[in-house]
């Protein structure tokens, strides 16, 4: 990915879209803890937006393009920031937009998506080499959070999309989750955890992906992001969620928050790998109305990013912006 350069920037204020961009003169290490009792999600604090966002860089890029007029509301929106590089640039990054948003009194969401074996090789194969590189991975990242606030959405497919494991990786898989988990809560302790709950793209029923959750353990665990990089509509993302959290406060007597990602969830399918005829979903909120569980409406994969060289997509690479797929989806 690549670094912001975050030494003199505007602070972009949209009250509208309930975000803000990167402020001025942000330094690295100087912003004091925030209040443990202010919430990260809160209609009080606005998403932090992403102006290095792929969207944002094509539209900037591409100003004669007929389609850059028609994909700008996309760079009005905020989205996740995903990371998935080296150690050593994952920990300038994560700290320069950290800092940058905790100066703007602004919650960054932030995407830890490194695991071994991710994706099970498949369009998004990649991760860490190894649990050792894996574990200096995430740690690099919750250190450069620090005291600061962020959501962290940790790993999505993670927990579900086990295919390729045997019962030995899968064990290292929750290990390594469990341990991602207890990082983030002693390095990062208000860094607000979300873990894959992607099952709400009908891959596993409430119950089993319940007994997954047990087996990384959720005690320090704010709640499930549904949907991610899926199309799942959102009332059945948080019906899904709903049940697991029910299961689980029936089993545990905890209770989990829902984020639902919207970004490409205008039109449901089950159909997972750049379907035809989508639309974007509702954008990004703090305050959504669907009741006290549901902490917010998030875009966490960036609209216009291909699922890989499948469906609508063909000849493009997983992650990879394609001003064709993001047209298709502003409609």
């Amino acid at each position: 990915m690549r670094r912001a350069v975050l030494c003199v920037v505007l602070l972009v204020g949209l009250a509208a879209a309930g975000w803000v961009g990167l402020p001025t003169a942000a330094q690295p290490g100087t912003t004091a803890p925030a209040d443990a009792d202010d919430p990260a999600l809160t209609p009080q604090r606005p998403l932090f937006g992403n102006p290095d966002a792929q969207a944002a860089r094509w539209v900037q890029q591409h100003p004669d393009d007929p389609r850059a007029a028609t994909l700008a509301p996309l760079t009005e929106q905020p989205v996740a920031r995903w990371f998935t590089g080296p150690v050593d640039e994952v920990r300038d990054d994560v700290a320069d937009v950290v800092d940058a948003a905790a100066a703007a009194g602004a919650t960054p969401v932030l995407v830890a998506y490194a695991i071994p074996d991710r994706d099970c090789g498949q369009f998004s194969a990649g991760g860490a080499a190894d649990a050792a590189t894996y574990r200096a991975w995430i740690d690099a990242f919750a250190r450069s959070i620090g005291p600061r606030k962020a959501v962290v959405v940790l790993e999505p497919d993670a927990l579900v999309h086990t295919g390729c494991l045997d019962d030995a990786g899968l064990r290292d898989r929750e290990e390594l989750l469990a341990g991602a988990i207890a990082t983030l809560a002693a390095l990062a302790p208000q860094a607000e955890v979300y873990l894959d709950g992607s099952a709400a793209n009908w891959s596993i029923d409430p119950a089993a992906l319940v007994d997954r959750l047990l087996a990384v353990g959720v005690e320090h665990v704010r709640g499930l992001a549904l949907g991610v990089s899926s199309y799942t509509p959102t009332a059945t993302a948080v019906e899904f969620g709903r049940a697991a959290a029910a299961d689980l406060a029936g089993r545990t007597g905890q209770q989990l928050g829902l984020v639902v990602d919207t970004s490409r969830n205008g039109v449901g399918t089950t159909d997972w790998c750049n379907p035809a005829d989508q639309r974007l979903g509702q954008a990004p909120t703090t305050d959504p109305g669907l009741g006290p569980d549901v902490d917010a409406l998030l875009w966490i994969k960036p609209p216009g990013e291909s699922d890989g060289d499948c469906g609508t997509g063909p000849g493009t690479v997983a992650g990879q912006f394609d001003p064709g797929l993001a047209a298709a989806l502003v409609g």
